[in-house]
C-alpha cells in the first residue's frame, strides 16, 4: 500500500543514510562527542524534509469492532468509557468482550513495569512512602485462577524499576535498572537468576554505567546481549539519547559493549527491540512535545544494523539503515518485531495524539483532524531500507470524527493512548494483544496485517477513590497529582503476555494489579484456527503452560 507518507519517507531515508551511515558511533558510546556540524545540517535540511513527510500522513479509520458474546458487558463506543458509564450508580464493573477474568492479585496497585517467566510474574510498584512494601512484586501464577504474592525484590534498583523489567527466556534471567525519573548516576543494571526457582530470584550480577541508563530495552533471543534505550534526557548526564549493548553471556560479570548515539538532538530514544537473529535493532524515537508546540523533534522508527555487536567485533559499529517518521500521533513507546505469514513486521505504539498531555485540554484540538490519542501501527519490513506502514490499529475513541465526544472524558494524562503490545507467537503471529490505557486490553486478529480485525477486549473495573499506593495513579507516587482523586477508569500500561497456546493473557493495570484473562469457550470453539500451534490444539482449560 503506497502512501504519501511512505513515498516521502523514502526521500528522507536516502538523505539520512548519506550523512549517518559513515558516522555510526563505535564502541566509545559513553563519550558524548558527536558532530556539531552534522547536527546543524540535519536541522536545516533533514528536518525540513521530515516535516514535509509527516504532514502527508495517510487517512486513518477505526478497525472493525469485535462481535461480542450475548452475556458480555460491552461498550457503547469502541474504546471509550462514556460519562454516563463512568458515573452510573452502583459498584464499578469490568467491560468484557470474548474474554473472561480467570484470576487477579490486586494488592496495592502497580507501576509501568511487568515481566513473567514460566509460572511466575513480576511487576513494579510506584515509588510511594505510603506503600506497605515497595519494590517489584513476585507472584506465583502456577494456578492462574489463584495468583498470589510470594515476596518482593527491594534493592535500590528494584524500588525504582519503573518500565525496566525484562526477562531472558534463554538466559533464565530477570533484569532491572533504576529509573532516571528518580535515581541519580551512576545507574545500575541488576541481573537475577531464575533458573532454580522463579519464585525466588537470586541476584547474579550487576553493572554500573555512568552515562547510560536503561529506560526500556530487550534481551537478544539467544540471551547473550541486553540492549537498553536511554530516556529521559538529562543535560547533566550526556549524551542526550542512545541505544547501548551489554554482554550478559556471563550474568555474574556483565560488561558494556558499545552504543549508538543519534547524531541529532531532535532524535530521542525510548525503547529498543531485536530481531530473532540479534542483528537488527528497532528503536522507538520519541517526540514528547504536543502538536501545538511545533517541536522540531521527530517521532517514529529507526532501524539499526547491530551485526557487529552480535559477532562481538571489537569497537562494534551501529549502522543506521532506515527511518520512518510520522506526525499524526507521537510520544513513541514500544516496538514489537513479529513475523506474519513468513514476512517481517514491527508493531509500533504511540501514546498521544491531538489531545496531548496539556491540561486543561485546549478547545481547538479537534480542528487538526488528527487522531485524539495514540495507537499501535503495523509496519512492513520486507524492504528494511524502506519500511512502510500497512495498517493502524485505531479505535473509534481515537477517530478524529469522534474528537468532540471524547476530549472531555475525565481521563488521566495518557487517556486512551497505547504504550505496548504482545503477540501469541513472534514467529507466526496471529493474535495481537495491546494496551490502550483507559480503553483497556484489546485483542486483534492480524493474520492479514493490512486489514486487522478486533476480536476481544477487557477493561478492568474502576477503583474510584480507593487507596492504591502502589499505583502510579495515586497520591504520593512520582507521577500522580496531589490529593484524593476519583478515577472513573483504570489504566492498562504494560505489554500483555500470552500464555497457554495463546488462549490466556497475563497483564497488569495500575489500580487493579495483576490479572489473567482467557478467551471464552464460545469464542475458542468458533475460531479454532487462531489456537493451532506446533501441530496440536491445546484445550482451553488445560492447566499446563505451553510457553
Amino acid at each position: 500500500m503506497s502512501t504519501p507518507e511512505n513515498d516521502c519517507q523514502s526521500r528522507v531515508q536516502r538523505f539520512v543514510r548519506l550523512g549517518c551511515s559513515s558516522k555510526s558511533v563505535k564502541g566509545r558510546g559513553m563519550d558524548p562527542r558527536w558532530s556539531a556540524s552534522w547536527s546543524g545540517v540535519l536541522a536545516v535540511l533533514g528536518f525540513s524534509a521530515i516535516a514535509q513527510c509527516s504532514a502527508a500522513s495517510e487517512v486513518s479509520v477505526a478497525v472493525p469492532k469485535a462481535t461480542c458474546g450475548p452475556s458480555d458487558r460491552i461498550e457503547s463506543v469502541q474504546g471509550q468509557t462514556t460519562l454516563a458509564e463512568r458515573f452510573a450508580p452502583g459498584p464499578s464493573k469490568a467491560y468484557n468482550c470474548n474474554l473472561e477474568l480467570v484470576g487477579q492479585f490486586d494488592d496495592q496497585g502497580a507501576s509501568f513495569g511487568y515481566a513473567d517467566f514460566k509460572g511466575c510474574a513480576y511487576y513494579s510498584t510506584a515509588v510511594n512512602r505510603m506503600l506497605r512494601h515497595g519494590g517489584v512484586a513476585v507472584l506465583d501464577v502456577s494456578d492462574p485462577s489463584r495468583p498470589h504474592g510470594v515476596g518482593h525484590l527491594d534493592s535500590a534498583v528494584m524500588l525504582d524499576a519503573f518500565e525496566t523489567l525484562e526477562v531472558s527466556e534463554a538466559g533464565q534471567l530477570l533484569l532491572a535498572s533504576n529509573s532516571a525519573l528518580v535515581a541519580k548516576p551512576p545507574f545500575t543494571l541488576e541481573l537475577y537468576d531464575l533458573s532454580v526457582d522463579c519464585r525466588q530470584p537470586v541476584l547474579k550480577g550487576k553493572v554500573s554505567l555512568p552515562n547510560m541508563y536503561s529506560h526500556t530495552g530487550q534481551f537478544t533471543r539467544d540471551g547473550r546481549t541486553y540492549y537498553g534505550a536511554k530516556w529521559p534526557p538529562d543535560p547533566k548526564v550526556p549524551p542526550h539519547a542512545g541505544v547501548f549493548a551489554v554482554d550478559v553471556a556471563d550474568a555474574s560479570a556483565p560488561r558494556y559493549l558499545g552504543a549508538w548515539i543519534p547524531e541529532s538532538e531532535n532524535w530521542m530514544t525510548h525503547h529498543v527491540a531485536l530481531n530473532s537473529s540479534g542483528t537488527r535493532a528497532y528503536v522507538a524515537i520519541k517526540r514528547l512535545q504536543d502538536d501545538r508546540e511545533r517541536s522540531a523533534h521527530v517521532n517514529g522508527l529507526a532501524v539499526l544494523d547491530v551485526s557487529d555487536v552480535q559477532r562481538r567485533t571489537p569497537e562494534p559499529r551501529f549502522e543506521l539503515i532506515s527511518t520512518l517518521f510520522w506526525d499524526d500521533t507521537h510520544l513513541a513507546q514500544f516496538v514489537l518485531p513479529i513475523v506474519i505469514g513468513g514476512k517481517p513486521y514491527v508493531v509500533f505504539s504511540d501514546l498521544q495524539g491531538s489531545v496531548g498531555m496539556s491540561r486543561p485540554v485546549a478547545a481547538d484540538v479537534c480542528r487538526s483532524g488528527k487522531p485524539t490519542y495514540g495507537y499501535p501501527r503495523i509496519i512492513d519490513l520486507t524492504d528494511e531500507r524502506h519500511p512502510r506502514t500497512v495498517s493502524k490499529l485505531m479505535l473509534e475513541v481515537q477517530d478524529p470524527a469522534n474528537c468532540s465526544k471524547v476530549i472531555r472524558d475525565p481521563t488521566a494524562i495518557f487517556g486512551y493512548g497505547s504504550s505496548g503490545c504482545g503477540v501469541d507467537d513472534p514467529q507466526d503471529a496471529r493474535l495481537l494483544a495491546c494496551n490502550y490505557f483507559e480503553a483497556g486490553l484489546r485483542l486483534f486478529d492480524i493474520r492479514n496485517p493490512v486489514h486487522p480485525q478486533e476480536v476481544a477486549y477487557y477493561k478492568p473495573a474502576a477503583r474510584r477513590k480507593e487507596n492504591r499506593p502502589g499505583s502510579l495513579l495515586r497520591p504520593g507516587s512520582q507521577m500522580s497529582p496531589a490529593g484524593a482523586v476519583d478515577y472513573t477508569a483504570d489504566q492498562l500500561a504494560v505489554m500483555p503476555r500470552f500464555h497457554r497456546n495463546g488462549q490466556e493473557i497475563w497483564f497488569t493495570s495500575l489500580d487493579n494489579g495483576f490479572q489473567v484473562v482467557r478467551f471464552s469457550s464460545r469464542f475458542e470453539k468458533s475460531h479454532p484456527e487462531l489456537f493451532v500451534r506446533r501441530g496440536r490444539r491445546l484445550s482451553q482449560r488445560d492447566t499446563g503452560s505451553s510457553d
